[in-house]
């Protein structure tokens, strides 16, 4: 994972490299499903009353088979939700075909990974082959370069040479190449999307000039967050350094992710325009920024009025936890905020914060 932001004092700065840890943990020992119902068919029989003939049974639905194998992860790779696809909006499992329709009708798409986890960057570059295969020819933004590192990605255009864009410290390149080398090969538009950290950096450091009102407008942080929203973003970024977040930290980390949410929505708004034959545009970032309830699809929608949103999560499946909305938890939510989730196998239960508590 990318290291975070340096602090002082000096005993700040070692929980910084944990900035995204927590959302990668599993979830709390899941409740067990209520909810099950179960019909019973009566016939009226009696005195001279004709006996009604039983309703038809009807007929079993099969569930969709699971999609995404051969997995590199392997751990609870025989879990029940391994493959399987839960559509939010339908409340339903749906096979891999509808998934890949339902992508196909939007013209911004963001598929939300775990960042060490191969599986699923190799899905993200397969849904992009997908969109292709259609005939789009989508944008392609990327967390994991700062805006001011586009010219890494207009060489690797020019030069038809994936290497010449290499992401940085803290990202893992080779798990990234395979989707920036499709995107190259197929001539999509790749665009940096992360907002500079380096400012992110003197603002906490107290360097420089704090992130004027202007900017802060345009990338959508002066929008009054949703019932919620914000207490649910504080207590992910204090989980995320694992408790050691100092008080009065957490108010400056949450103006930094909103930068950054806003930021990738700006750069995800004037890709679309950029795709040649308005393919839209796909952004390429961890699940956090790709949740509806309060991360860029909502930027999306409240500062640059895009409708056609569609938000994927891939996630590893959690011991014991069959309910696809029991991992909304993971997210501080009541109900998943994404549009689809992909379940794959777990890469490792390593505990990010050992050593820590």
């Amino acid at each position: 994972m990318r290291k975070s932001l340096i602090f002082r004092p000096q005993a700040v700065a070692r929980t910084l490299l944990l900035r995204e840890a927590h959302r990668d943990r599993g979830l709390p020992p899941p409740r067990a499903r209520r909810g099950a119902f179960f019909f019973v068919a009566l016939t009226a029989v009696g005195c001279g009353a004709a006996q009604k003939p039983a309703p038809a049974a009807a007929p079993k639905v099969a569930e969709p088979a699971p999609a995404g194998a051969p997995w590199t992860a392997q751990l609870r790779d025989g879990h029940p939700l391994v493959g399987r696809i839960y559509s939010t909006t339908r409340h339903a499992f749906v096979d891999r075909a509808t998934l890949e329709a339902d992508v196909a009708a939007a013209r911004f798409v963001l598929l939300g990974e775990k960042h060490d986890a191969p599986d699923h960057h190799r899905l993200q570059r397969e849904l992009i082959e997908a969109l292709v295969a259609r005939g789009r020819k989508p944008s392609v933004v990327f967390e994991m370069l700062d805006v001011d590192e586009q010219p890494k990605l207009d060489a690797a255009r020019a030069e038809k040479n994936p290497d010449a864009a290499t992401f940085g410290q803290g990202w893992d390149w080779p798990l990234y190449r395979p989707i920036v080398a499709f995107a190259v090969g197929a001539g999509l538009p790749l665009h940096a999307g992360n907002y500079p950290m380096a400012k992110i950096k003197a603002m906490f450091k107290g360097k420089g000039t704090p992130v004027p009102d202007d900017e802060l407008k345009a990338l959508g942080v002066d929008l009054p967050y949703p019932p919620g929203a914000h207490e649910s973003l504080e207590q992910e970024l204090i989980d995320a350094h694992c408790g050691h977040l100092p008080k009065g930290h957490a108010g400056g980390f949450v103006t930094a992710q909103r930068l950054r949410d806003g930021q990738l929505a700006e750069r995800l708004a004037t890709a679309a325009k950029e795709s040649a034959t308005d393919g839209g545009a796909v952004l390429i970032a961890g699940s956090g920024h790709t949740r509806s309830d309060r991360g860029v699809p909502w930027v999306l929608a409240k500062k640059h009025g895009a409708t056609k949103v569609y938000s994927i999560a891939f996630l590893e499946v959690q011991t014991g936890a069959v309910d696809p909305e029991r991992y909304a938890a993971e997210f501080h939510a009541k109900t998943l905020p994404f549009d689809a989730v992909w379940f794959t196998p777990a890469l490792s239960d390593d505990d990010p914060c050992a050593g820590m508590r």
